[in-house]
């Protein structure tokens, strides 16, 4: 597994998230309900993640979140 985005916004990560499925990359999402917890974390702790599930994916992922958030923008 691998990081492949994080952002405190939690719409733009599962706007990546959403990206990445549509083009069949397999991915997981790590803290989407950790705000709750940022009391005792550190704030960038708790921000949601994209996870690749397949390393080899990383270089299509990383060019698909780029051009996804490039066009949010």
């Amino acid at each position: 597994m691998r990081l492949i985005y994080t952002n405190e916004n939690r719409i733009m990560v599962l706007n990546v998230k959403n990206v990445l499925m549509s083009y069949d990359i397999d991915v997981t999402l790590n803290n989407e309900f950790a705000s709750s917890a940022s009391g005792g974390l550190a704030p960038f702790d708790t921000w949601p993640e994209v996870w690749l599930l397949k390393d080899n994916d990383y270089d299509k992922a990383k060019k698909l979140s780029i051009l996804s958030l490039s066009r949010a923008i």
